[in-house]
C-alpha cells in the first residue's frame, strides 16, 4: 500500500512519511499537485511504530528514518540506533535530537 501518507492503508513508517513530517516534502507536491499527502497519517504511523516505543518525539523518529535511509541500514539497525540514541541522551540528560 505504500507510505501511510498516501492514504492507501500503509501501516509502516517510510522515508516519504518522514520527509513529509519534517517539511521536506509538501502535502500537495506529488504529481503536479494532483496527489495530496496526509501529514496526520504520516505523523501517526511514525508516532505509533517508532517514536512512542523508543521514547522519542515524532520529529526525532522522522530524522532517524531519514538518516537510516541515507545510510542504507536495515530495520534492526535502525531500531538499535534509535534506541541507543535515546539511552545516550537519557544518560547525559540531553534533550537534543539525532545528530
Amino acid at each position: 500500500p505504500g507510505p501511510a501518507c498516501y492514504g492507501n492503508g500503509g501501516t509502516e513508517a517510510t522515508v516519504t512519511d518522514a520527509n513529509l513530517v519534517l517539511g521536506r516534502l509538501g502535502a500537495a507536491s506529488l504529481l503536479g499537485g494532483t496527489m495530496t499527502l496526509d501529514t496526520e497519517l504520516a505523523r501517526n504511523v511514525i508516532s505509533e511504530r517508532i517514536a512512542k516505543p523508543l521514547g522519542l518525539t515524532v520529529e526525532e523518529a522522522a530524522e532517524g528514518i531519514d538518516w537510516a535511509a541515507k545510510e542504507s541500514l536495515d530495520f534492526n539497525e535502525i531500531w538499535d540506533t534509535l534506541l541507543l540514541n535515546r539511552r545516550w541522551r537519557e544518560a547525559l540528560g540531553e534533550q537534543s535530537g539525532l545528530r
